[in-house]
């Protein structure tokens, strides 16, 4: 059994932004073993949450996220300035369950750990859950758009074995291939369609890939917003994150209340797919505007 030096309640308990139907997240730090450090398998993580990433569901209150990271993986990532494990720096006593006087140590030259690297580590995941916003929705509604021409303009070859030897002229081809932004096909590698394939491959592998698509794409804030609050609600939350931390050395847990206010309205489907864009842009500037007090680089040999 591996000695637990840390244990934080982590997520929407940690900001603040909780709501009945949300999971519980814990991240805990663990004492290596030996054979972990040593084996053929270096252990670096573990994950113990209660719901397996390949089940195609949303979390609900009875779930639980629990990751565990070895120290010497903790504090390499932390050095980097990794968002989540910056957080747990500054948890509050109320979402701890458990601190090892190693971390109480560690904690007590934080300012030497963390470092101006954050800037571009909280710009970065931030710009990431952007990026899965915008190719999620965009791969998703022009699969749909795609469907929709195929429908309407070969409704009579689909219904038929026609569609098996029936080959799109090379314009509609190219129309069709202007419209699947992002398509990836069944190997993740870009796939483009051509002359050669059959309506009915072309329209089956479209389908299927539509129909593919997780859980996310089938909710009403989906529909409605033609994005994923979940993707919007980090990114910015990531960006207020980061201005607080270099414009102050610390965070702060509960997330305040003016952008906690935000944050939910977000999480909640309150915010069009344009203003959060345009939110997303004003943080991004500010940001980049912003000189930090942090220092340049963490003071390695201190931490080692």
């Amino acid at each position: 059994m591996r000695k637990i030096l840390y244990r934080v309640r982590f997520g929407s308990h940690l900001y603040g932004l909780q709501t009945p139907e949300s999971d519980i997240d814990y991240v805990s730090i663990i004492m290596p073993q030996p054979r972990d450090l040593l084996g053929l398998q270096v252990l670096e993580e573990i994950d113990n949450s209660s719901k397996k990433s390949s089940e195609n569901r949303k979390n609900n209150k009875d779930d639980i996220d629990d990751k565990a990271y070895t120290l010497n993986r903790f504090l390499h990532l932390l050095l980097d300035g990794n968002p989540s494990l910056t957080e747990i720096m500054f948890s509050h006593k109320e979402n701890i369950e458990f601190e090892h006087p190693i971390i109480t140590e560690l904690k007590s030259f934080k300012d030497e750990i963390i470092s101006n690297r954050v800037k571009k580590s909280f710009l970065g995941f931030a710009f990431s859950q952007k990026q899965k916003l915008l190719v999620k929705s965009t791969r998703y509604f022009s699969l749909r758009k795609a469907i929709g021409f195929l429908e309407a303009r070969f409704s009579g070859e689909l219904l038929t074995d026609k569609a098996d030897v029936y080959e799109l002229s090379e314009e509609q081809l190219t129309y069709l291939n202007s419209i699947l932004e992002y398509y990836k096909g069944e190997k993740h590698n870009v796939e483009h369609f051509h002359k050669g394939m059959s309506l009915r491959i072309i329209y089956e592998k479209i389908k299927k890939e539509y129909g593919e698509y997780g859980w996310r794409v089938k909710t009403k804030d989906f529909e409605n917003l033609k994005y994923d609050p979940k993707f919007g609600y980090h990114s910015i939350r990531l960006l207020m994150e980061g201005l607080e931390l270099i414009s102050t050395g610390s965070l702060t847990f509960p997330i305040p209340q003016a952008n906690h206010n935000i944050l939910m309205n977000i999480k909640t489907g309150l915010v069009s797919y344009e203003e959060l864009i345009e939110l997303y842009d004003t943080y991004e500037g500010i940001i980049k505007d912003t000189n930090s007090v942090l220092s340049e680089k963490p003071n390695f040999n201190k931490v080692n």
